[in-house]
């Protein structure tokens, strides 16, 4: 086996494991705010034993260490908006929704950054709106779960496009140590100001233990190292491409392991494939671009 081929399939097993974070989620018993708690803590002890055994625990100066902080708390809303959307809806609709995430970053890209707005992405923004009001409109049953993955969505673009300006001067590794700190101090005041501290918190099932585990250890912290690890074989293009397939195994997933429950309207489909079929598009588009020009595209 080539060593392209063998670091693909791990790209592919790690979009998998991606997938599988809607469906553990729907599994935990626990509401979102502690379910993130949780996850959040279990995947900053997991992250410290890797960067603590592998020498790359680096510690920012006060300005840089409270910008991560800021943007934790920002990734820790995205994941209460996401599990709290898939506790009030279901998974097909959470991911589906989750998918507009590349029409905001096309918005907040160029307004963060400073870059000029690019013409065929505001164009595949208003394609995607067109597929997201398709889902809303055969879909209103699901209107407070839509809702949720929207601001999960929009809160995804945000720290996406943030994070890119941060590894331009700082290690991948030491920016997530430190967002995952500052998105732990988040929700454990979330949990404050919910008088959540009970014993509840801490009273888990063997289940959602397992569950919670499998988040915080397979898919947040195994699953940014490998996606991080593959990136010295495989191009960006090929990563990106690979990673906009999240959306479809996830759906695929919930269907195999939720049936009825996840089995929704044919219109849902058609909006869930024209958002889908954006996000592709763009990411062709922008690889032509950077045939075009030589230069590298961030996709």
């Amino acid at each position: 086996m080539s060593k392209k081929l063998k670091n693909l399939l791990i790209l592919h097993g790690t979009v998998i494991i991606f997938g599988y974070t809607g469906i553990w989620g729907k599994l935990i018993s626990i509401e979102a705010i502690p379910l993130v708690w949780w996850r959040i803590l279990i995947a900053i002890a997991s992250i410290f034993l890797f960067l603590v055994l592998s020498k790359k625990l680096g510690i920012p100066d006060r300005k840089m260490l409270v910008k991560f902080c800021l943007v934790g708390g920002a990734i820790a809303v995205h994941w209460i908006t996401f599990f709290a959307a898939i506790k009030v809806s279901n998974v097909s609709v959470a991911l589906a929704v989750m998918a507009s995430a590349a029409f905001f970053t096309s918005v907040l890209d160029p307004l963060i950054s400073g870059k000029k707005f690019i013409r065929y992405e505001a164009i595949l923004g208003l394609i995607t709106i067109f597929g997201i009001t398709i889902i809303f409109g055969f879909e209103f049953r699901y209107f407070m779960g839509i809702l949720l993955a929207l601001c999960s969505a929009f809160l995804a673009a945000l720290f996406t496009v943030i994070n890119g300006q941060f590894i331009q001067k700082n290690d991948s590794y030491t920016i997530t140590f430190w967002e995952m700190i500052g998105g732990f101090v988040a929700v454990s005041i979330f949990l404050f100001a919910q008088d959540g501290y009970t014993a509840d918190l801490f009273k888990l099932s063997l289940s959602d233990l397992k569950y919670l585990l499998l988040l915080g250890v397979l898919a947040t912290t195994i699953g940014f190292i490998a996606s991080v690890k593959v990136m010295e074989v495989l191009s960006p293009f090929t990563v990106a491409l690979t990673v906009n397939l999240e959306p479809v195994y996830a759906i695929i997933l919930a269907l195999i392991y939720f049936g009825d429950s996840e089995s929704m309207s044919w219109q849902f489909y058609v909006g869930t494939i024209i958002i889908l079929g954006t996000i592709f598009l763009n990411t062709y588009l922008k690889r032509k671009k950077e045939a075009k020009t030589g230069i590298k595209s961030q996709v």
